[in-house]
């Protein structure tokens, strides 16, 4: 560092003095020096005198202060390495850095920064795909720390209406039943709903279900949504009714059951039975 008066012409020497820990490198007895200051904290006053033969001048006196110094790099930043796509209010944080008067953040393409850019702790909207780093650096007069980072992922998002229910449309009362749809990679579970009076046995959770039905009469519709962290899709349905089932024995047959040998137009019966 330079510092340096008017030159006097009546004067023949300058005297400096200078704050404990700091070192006058050249140009002592000039008007002009060149020093190295001493560590953060050795604040303190640089004077200098006038001298001739004649006396010394009154001090000239300037106050100086060391600043800490470039800031150390910052510690690991904290907050959620996987989020959901466009979503708002998430947090990330450092520790506050010794000597640092301003925090500068960037995020990945697409991302934004809602509030706390300069501070330890902002506040982000997530962008809609991929993956990317969260960086921060402290920052002073003195200059810049080393960036600390933090690799972040979008997920997938929401997952899309799940295909076409496959499975029997019609069915016979009280009967097992499977009824699947096509995985999505994006989906980690899948939600079933089923008529009154229908079963879910196995499957529950999962892409494929095995049900048994209900009585006669009891249809309805089954849908399935499927899920996932970041929420959950529209439904996927098929409607299906229930059979009447298998129809009740026949009641007693009517008819002569004392013949004449080779008696012709004889005729039997029975009552209607309402499901058959």
């Amino acid at each position: 560092q330079n510092y340096s008066v008017s030159s006097d012409p009546a004067a023949t020497t300058y005297t400096w003095t200078l704050p404990a820990g700091w070192s006058l490198d050249s140009g002592q007895g000039t008007h002009f020096i060149t020093v190295t200051s001493g560590i953060y904290g050795q604040n303190g006053t640089i004077s200098v005198t006038a001298g001739n033969a004649c006396g010394t001048s009154t001090a000239r006196t300037l106050n100086v202060a060391v600043n800490p110094g470039t800031p150390a790099q910052p510690a690991a930043i904290s907050g959620s390495t996987e989020v959901c796509p466009n979503t708002s209010n998430h947090t990330y944080s450092i520790a506050p850095v010794s000597g640092a008067t301003i925090y500068t953040w960037s995020l990945p393409s697409g991302w934004t920064i809602n509030s706390g850019q300069n501070s330890t702790v902002i506040t982000v909207t997530s962008g809609d795909s991929g993956n990317g780093v969260i960086e921060v650096v402290a920052g002073n007069s003195c200059g810049t720390s080393a960036p600390q980072s933090l690799p972040v992922t979008v997920k997938a998002g929401t997952p899309s209406v799940p295909s076409a229910i496959s499975g029997t449309a019609a069915v016979c009362p009280d009967t097992p039943v499977t009824y699947s749809v096509t995985p999505d990679p994006a989906a980690t579970s899948y939600n079933w709903i089923v008529p009154a009076g229908w079963n879910i046995t196995s499957g529950g959770g999962t892409h494929s279900i095995t049900v048994t039905s209900g009585s006669y009469g009891q249809d309805g519709s089954i849908s399935v949504y499927a899920a996932n962290s970041c929420g959950t899709s529209s439904p996927s349905t098929l409607n299906v009714s229930v059979n009447h089932g298998a129809p009740a024995t026949p009641g007693a047959i009517s008819g002569n059951n004392n013949l004449c040998i080779n008696s012709t137009g004889i005729t039997y019966s029975v009552a209607p039975d309402p499901t058959a």
